[in-house]
């Protein structure tokens, strides 16, 4: 019998134990924190005499993302405890003041769940920053938002425009979408975007500033007004709206004559989501007039905002649209829709102009930039400009070493319509390797539609050969450089080569040449003078794989360049 009662002891007891250790669930609001700090990379984490104090160890999280981070252990009953929240995984100042105190108690179902208090204080968190909303009642009437597999998200000046980052919800089903985010007392710019690609645009009323974008005065506990999606206004549909068609129309005449004709153009905007490129909205010119066209259908009494397209994808877009009168302010063409079929004017690209001005004829020319001041790039030296299409994208205009002695390279003799022309030197092929000088403030460049710094020429009026050259990162002209180039159809065959090439070139009144070659720094690897025939064998002898630039010149300076390549 002592047996049977020693047995149930020791059940007992380990029963008792077990039932000792509880769920002990932690939350910490940093919504506050995050207005005048940002949340570490690593996360929010806590340490305390339960876990040994190691701010690594344990990570807090966030599921909801409502700026709650929560964290749950096994401690037992009785136990008094002490932890800090850090903002951090280390020891490095990111942690609360003071050390927390509690005693674990059951307080039901093998639970204890602390409140929720503010990061480094005792109390809750009384400022949330801004709850943002936007009704998408109207979207789901038109068939153009389906709650059960669609998004919607907001991006403005506070996230970098980002607009795949902060999701709204819609938790009582009402078609109504909102999110809590944690902004600092300011103003700011934003907009509401459908699927992470089909942004707001037209919008007009008191709830945007000129350029087209909602605008947000933020301050403690801020909610924001409830507008419809792409309105100032409250939803106010009750059935789908009546659909028009819309007839887009485009004078390409001038982009032809810079660029070539192209089978297909496109519209891209509000209507359809700013989607570039899109097969239904192509524009075409079946009677070959330069006036490209297509049609879509659209709602009634909508105003939309768009663009047209001289290809299909962005980067072939309309970009000097600001300011004009058929746009918003903001670089986009809009239109006012009428409960009628519409068709608009045939604008020429680019302007608001009915029907384009003849250009002036092209004219050559060349341009230079003096690089003696930096390293020229393996990758090569190029420009991104308005004369090229698409404009401004690199690796499209190379400029070779045309002097090595003095470190200047230029470019081929382009055909270049002589209006104003915009651009920038790059030594590489990214953004990272282009000029970053502020040209506008220097006095010698403009500002593009976002902002960014240009060079920029004027050639109105020039009709024979311009030379142009500067040197990098600077409006500083390059003078005493203009040496003639030679028109002698300079070709290399084979070209890459391993062991010789033949350089060949037009010769026909027996001129003495001069052909040296150089490599990427400019150093002068071989050099062979008194050349008279039109042919000229190259042996490899002791020159290494690599890039080199060939340069045929006669006994008054005049030249002409090739690269060359050894593999």
């Amino acid at each position: 019998m002592k047996k049977f009662y020693a047995l149930f002891f020791i059940l007992f007891t380990l029963g008792v134990s077990q039932a000792q250790m509880i769920e002990v669930t932690f939350q910490v609001d940093v919504n506050e924190l995050a207005l005048t700090k940002k949340i570490s990379s690593s996360g929010v984490h806590i340490a305390g005499s339960f876990q040994g104090w190691d701010p690594a160890k344990d990570a807090m999280s966030d599921p909801e993302g409502d700026g709650v981070w929560t964290f749950t252990a096994m401690v037992a009953i009785g136990t008094d405890m002490e932890w800090k929240y850090v903002n951090s995984n280390a020891w490095d100042g990111n942690d609360e003041a003071n050390n927390r105190k509690h005693t674990v108690v059951d307080n039901g179902g093998g639970k204890d769940i602390l409140p929720v208090v503010c990061f480094n204080s005792i109390d809750t968190c009384t400022n949330k920053g801004v709850t943002i909303r936007v009704d998408m009642n109207d979207e789901i009437i038109k068939g153009a938002f389906n709650p059960l597999v669609d998004s919607v998200t907001v991006a403005g000046s506070f996230q970098g425009w980002n607009s795949n980052t902060d999701k709204l919800k819609d938790d009582n089903a009402d078609g109504i979408y909102e999110i809590n985010l944690p902004l600092a007392a300011g103003s700011y710019e934003y907009k509401f975007i459908k699927n992470g690609a089909g942004w707001e645009g037209g919008i007009t009323g008191n709830c945007v500033n000129g350029g087209g974008n909602r605008v947000m005065n933020v301050l403690a506990n801020t909610t924001l007004p409830t507008y419809c999606f792409n309105s100032c206004e409250a939803c106010k549909l009750t059935g789908p709206p009546k659909k028009v068609r819309i007839t887009f129309r485009v004078n390409m005449t001038n982009m032809i004559a810079q660029f070539g004709k192209i089978d297909t153009a496109y519209v891209a905007g509000s209507f359809q989501g700013w989607t570039p490129g899109a097969a239904k909205n192509a524009l075409t010119d079946p009677d070959g007039d330069s006036i490209y066209q297509g049609q879509d259908s659209v709602d009634e009494k909508t105003t939309y905002e768009f663009k047209y397209l001289y290809g299909n994808n962005w980067g072939y877009d309309e970009t000097g649209l600001s300011g004009l009168s058929c746009t918003t302010g903001g670089g986009n063409r809009k239109v006012d829709i009428a409960s009628s079929d519409t068709i608009l004017t045939a604008y020429c690209f680019n302007t608001c102009d009915d029907g384009c001005t003849p250009l002036p004829a092209k004219i050559k020319v060349r341009f230079k930039v003096d690089l003696s001041s930096e390293v020229p790039s393996a990758d090569g030296v190029f420009m991104k400009s308005t004369f090229q299409w698409p404009q401004f994208v690199h690796a499209v205009t190379e400029l070779k070493l045309i002097d090595p002695v003095n470190g200047i390279f230029g470019t081929d003799v382009l055909d270049i319509v002589p209006i104003r022309q915009d651009f920038l030197f790059v030594n590489g092929k990214t953004d990272a390797d282009q000029e970053n000088a502020k040209f506008k403030d220097l006095g010698c460049g403009v500002l593009n539609p976002v902002g960014a710094q240009l060079r920029t020429i004027d050639l109105t009026g020039l009709t024979e050969f311009a030379d142009i050259g500067y040197r990098w990162n600077v409006c500083e002209e390059l003078t005493n450089t203009k040496n003639e180039l030679l028109n002698v159809n300079m070709r290399v065959q084979p070209n890459p080569f391993s062991d010789n090439t033949v350089i060949k070139f037009d010769n026909t009144k027996g001129e003495v040449y001069t052909l040296s070659i150089v490599n990427v720094l400019g150093m002068e690897i071989k050099e062979i003078k008194n050349i008279h025939s039109s042919e000229i064998l190259l042996n490899r002898e002791h020159m290494s794989n690599g890039i080199y630039i060939a340069t045929l010149k006669n006994s008054k300076g005049a030249f002409s360049n090739q690269r060359i390549i050894i593999q």
